[in-house]
């Protein structure tokens, strides 16, 4: 699986590879975890 975005001029993407069998038993984690992700914008360092 693999979900992404595109901000300005920077793209982020996640990866999600496991072993087919043992998919499912972690994909709950791995989104929580992409759900949680946050970009923040860089703050002024003037």
């Amino acid at each position: 699986m693999e979900i992404g975005t595109i901000i300005g001029d920077k793209a982020y993407s996640v990866q999600y590879i496991a072993d087919a069998p043992r998919y499912t038993d972690y994909l709950p984690t791995v989104q929580k975890m992409i759900e949680s992700v946050q970009i923040k914008s860089p703050e002024n360092t003037n």
